[in-house]
């Protein structure tokens, strides 16, 4: 993805950019870099998307019930949010 130029809180501009390096499902590697000041950081990542059922058997392994599922309010249908407490 090209660059995005951000103003930071303390009013330096920065660029963000994200290249994604593999894809092999449930997995997924990116690099991002950011540049602010002529200083480039650079970060390599790998998620891992988990299916709901897998969630949710892990919250009881560690000793909670999930007591809603709820859509993400920024991605509906896309990302979930558990609500869960102590067992």
């Amino acid at each position: 993805m090209p660059p995005t130029s951000m103003v930071l809180p303390d009013g330096r501009s920065a660029a963000y950019s994200r290249e994604v390096t593999g894809a092999d499902l449930p997995t997924v590697s990116f690099i991002g870099r950011i540049e602010v000041d002529g200083e480039v950081l650079v970060s390599e990542s790998t998620l891992r998307f988990r299916e709901r059922f897998e969630i949710e058997r892990d919250h009881a392994r560690h000793g909670f019930h999930v007591t809603d599922v709820r859509d993400a309010p920024d991605r509906p249908g896309k990302d979930f949010v558990f609500l869960a407490q102590r067992a």
